[in-house]
């Protein structure tokens, strides 16, 4: 075994450039980047490597043998801005941050990916689309996966999350999409935290059965676990959790898709739906009719929790893949 480890560290990384192109109607082209503290690791052990195509040959994975890969990289704030003009428009963009992480791994265990964003402040001006600047923001955006490459009899775990906390567009950016009004100042928020555990049906080392990987999925998922689910929109949110696992046929409400059967079940809390279909109501943005329907469809599938506007439902899908929402049948 070889290992490799490289680490750096930058004070201050700052980059500036410009492209001037007057043939394609391109134009001008200016960046300039920004970044303070970035330090960065690298480390990989890696087997000879007459051992890993003889591993390859033999159809074993080198991953099985020890070889192992790991990149990071982290600063703790940054800015860029760049301007495009030339006689037909001009549009400028501007990114600030307070922080990047970012990770890959590649081991036994699989890939994993790790990527978060603190503090994000994006506007966008461009004549072609609106006169004020359109801008965006929010507090956190995370992201982690962990997949697996080898195959194991029991199934391999793996397991997906991201977060979004106070995500906000600008009023320009609402009334660009043609909806105004008090919109622009209710934060979005959305969480997803997965796992669950598949089958590779194929040897990523078997060149054959490579081939094969466009005309059948290269994988069977055993189980999935919804560990949290959460979006909301200023007063309104929602929350889940459930889990599933999946027979070996397939799920006749989405026939055609070739998707397993699911047979489980997903619990639902559903806060401030009443207030935010009146809201969509009084601000024309649905029609009266619509609102009482969407209302209507609210108070079948759901059952009233223990707080004023606080619903709850269970989506259970069963083994014949009937679905039912709240113990009523979803026709």
């Amino acid at each position: 075994m070889t290992i490799y480890e490289v680490e750096s560290e930058i004070q201050d990384l700052s980059i500036f450039s410009e492209i001037i192109d007057s043939q394609i109607g391109i134009g001008t082209q200016v960046t300039r980047v920004n970044n303070e503290n970035v330090s960065s690791k690298f480390n990989l052990t890696l087997p000879d490597l007459e051992a890993i195509f003889s591993f390859i040959d033999e159809g074993i994975n080198p991953l099985e043998k020890g070889l192992l890969l790991g990149i990071f990289y982290e600063r703790t704030a940054g800015s860029s801005e760049t301007i495009i003009s030339n006689q037909d428009f001009n549009i400028l963009t501007r990114i600030e941050d307070r922080g990047v992480l970012g990770g890959l791994g590649l081991s036994k265990n699989g890939i994993n990916f790790l990527g978060q964003i603190l503090d994000l402040r994006l506007s966008f001006l461009s004549s072609e689309f609106s006169n004020l600047p359109l801008k965006t923001e929010f507090d956190e955006f995370t992201i982690e996966m962990e997949f697996p490459l080898l195959n194991k009899k029991n199934g391999s775990p793996f397991k997906f999350y991201i977060n979004i906390d106070d995500l906000l567009l600008s009023e320009s950016i609402w009334d660009f999409a043609g909806i105004g009004n008090d919109f622009y100042k209710q934060p979005i928020a959305f969480q997803l935290d997965t796992s669950g555990d598949i089958n590779w049906l194929l040897n990523l080392m078997n060149l054959e059965e490579l081939e094969s990987f466009s005309k059948n999925s290269p994988v069977e998922v055993n189980n999935l676990n919804i560990n949290a689910f959460k979006i909301s929109f200023g007063e309104v949110e929602i929350n889940g959790s459930g889990s599933f696992v999946f027979l070996n046929k397939e799920f006749q409400a989405l026939s055609g898709f070739g998707l397993p059967q699911p047979v489980g079940e997903f619990q639902v809390e559903l806060k401030g739906a009443y207030s935010f279909v009146d809201k969509l109501m009084s601000n024309n943005l649905i029609d009266k009719q619509t609102g009482i329907f969407i209302l209507g469809l609210i108070t079948v599938y759901t059952t009233s929790g223990n707080e004023d506007d606080n619903l709850l439902s269970v989506i259970r899908i069963t083994e014949s893949g009937e679905i039912l929402i709240n113990n009523k049948s979803l026709q």
